[in-house]
């Protein structure tokens, strides 16, 4: 009898912490959108792509589930479109898509500086644009992209706070 009670309560052990792990896997990343600092409500579409397979999740009240199929990956490629914006995140660690991504980006004025390194002496900033990773617990990190004029790559520039370095 004792056997048999020590048996159910590991199984029910077992299939709870089973049960956590696979709700761990399928937990809704929240998103949100900012244009010059100020969030933005529009309708907004993310692809997720590696070596040209590219899944597009289902958005339902601003959160996704990230794909199964990517989930033992190591980097992923993500597009985030809204509008008149196709923003674009090469090599986004898998690691840090769980909680909150923040998509923001600022539109720089004619002739202003982003501050950043310039692939040019004489590049001219057009934008900046982000992705902010606020994950559940831990701390965040931000990956950043400056599109300059007449280039034909943006520069994806590493944050000091991050704990990878992007490609």
């Amino acid at each position: 009898m004792r056997i048999n009670a020590f048996k159910a309560i590991a199984f029910a052990c077992c299939a709870l912490m089973f049960t956590g792990a696979a709700n761990a896997q399928v937990a809704p990343i929240s998103v949100k959108f900012k244009v010059d600092g100020k969030e933005v409500h529009q309708p907004f579409k993310i692809k997720i792509s590696l070596n040209g397979l590219v899944l597009e999740p289902k958005i339902k009240n601003g959160d996704f589930v990230f794909p199964p199929e990517f989930r033992n990956q190591e980097k992923v490629d993500v597009r985030f479109t809204s509008g008149e914006y196709d923003l674009f995140y090469e090599g986004v660690y898998v690691s840090k898509i769980n909680g909150e991504m923040v998509f923001a980006l600022e539109n720089l004025p004619p002739g202003e500086d982003c501050n950043r390194t310039k692939p040019s002496p004489d590049a001219k900033p057009m934008m900046v644009y982000w992705l902010e990773f606020h994950p559940k617990a831990g701390d965040g990190t931000t990956m950043t992209v400056s599109i300059y004029e007449n280039e034909d790559q943006p520069l994806v520039e590493p944050d000091p706070n991050q704990d990878h370095p992007p490609r």
